[in-house]
């Protein structure tokens, strides 16, 4: 004769408590989200840094570096899908 399950008096048994509790833990906890930009490398300072732009270039662009505010013009050789570096992302979070 199988063993009663435990129970609290008036709820569900406490193996289907704990497989609820942890069923919508995965949703919750995202991790980071996962964006990408058009980004060049600033010959400067040799930072990652965004261009701007939504869409890739198929002209030089010219970008202004956040971090040694030089502007300087890249092509479309020198653009690529990346993250921005992690100083531009915490300057541009800096109140002034």
């Amino acid at each position: 004769m199988p063993e009663s399950v435990p129970t609290v008096k008036g709820y569900l048994p406490l193996h289907f408590t704990f497989r609820l509790i942890f069923a919508y833990a995965v949703p919750m906890f995202q991790g980071p989200a996962n964006r990408k930009n058009f980004v060049v490398t600033c010959k400067t300072c040799r930072r990652d840094i965004p261009t701007g732009l939504d869409e890739f270039p198929f002209q030089s662009v010219t970008v202004v570096c956040p971090l040694c505010g030089e502007a300087r013009r890249y092509r479309p050789s020198e653009t690529f899908l990346g993250r921005v570096d992690h100083l531009v992302v915490h300057q541009n979070r800096r109140p002034r």
